[in-house]
């Protein structure tokens, strides 16, 4: 990776942690917020803040690690890993876009109180969060996001090489599938 990356990746983080201690700045000059107690929220900040880093992080790598053996698999050499994660990273902030909108679509969900019976969990969840408009729009922008991720990184495969739009979409979706199965026995 060129240090010109290097230097803006980690000034972007500055920029992260500059306006999250902002925003828990402005938090604790706050005299009343919603719900009465600031200390939900403090932790709310910190925790979503690394949790939007790890996520979208993981996520990155792995995308961008499958996408070239899968290339490599389909007898595509797309060049040093080091561009080809930057490049794809550029594609991957539609991620962030998904990502957000989702979350503020899930907040409006009410709350579950989860038992510890897994049956039980399951009854709950279906109960209470399935029949909800809210979550099955916040479920379709999720799964949209991750169309959205693969069609740019067909978009990035066919232009960074040169090749067709059919081979470009083969190794997407291969890319694709593989992530998914990966998200899900790992939980990523």
């Amino acid at each position: 990776m060129d240090i010109e990356r290097l230097i803006v990746l980690v000034l972007f983080g500055i920029l992260h942690w500059v306006l999250a201690i902002m925003l828990l700045s402005d938090l604790v000059k706050r005299k009343r917020v919603l719900g009465g107690r600031k200390a939900p929220w403090a932790i709310a900040i910190i925790l979503i803040t690394f949790s939007v880093i790890f996520s979208v992080g993981t996520n990155w790598v792995l995308w961008a690690g499958i996408m070239l053996i899968i290339s490599k698999l389909f007898g595509e050499e797309l060049g040093k890993w080091n561009v080809f994660f930057i490049i794809i990273g550029y594609a991957f902030i539609a991620s962030v876009v998904y990502t957000l909108l989702s979350a503020v679509i899930f907040t409006s969900l009410p709350v579950l109180k989860m038992p510890l019976n897994t049956d039980l969990q399951v009854a709950a969840f279906t109960k209470n969060w399935l029949p909800n408009l809210a979550y099955q729009i916040g479920t379709i922008i999720l799964w949209a996001g991750e169309v959205w991720i693969a069609a740019l990184s067909t978009i990035v495969i066919r232009l960074m090489k040169n090749i067709n739009w059919g081979k470009a979409a083969t190794i997407s979706a291969v890319a694709f599938g593989l992530r998914f199965v990966l998200r899900f026995f790992f939980g990523l």
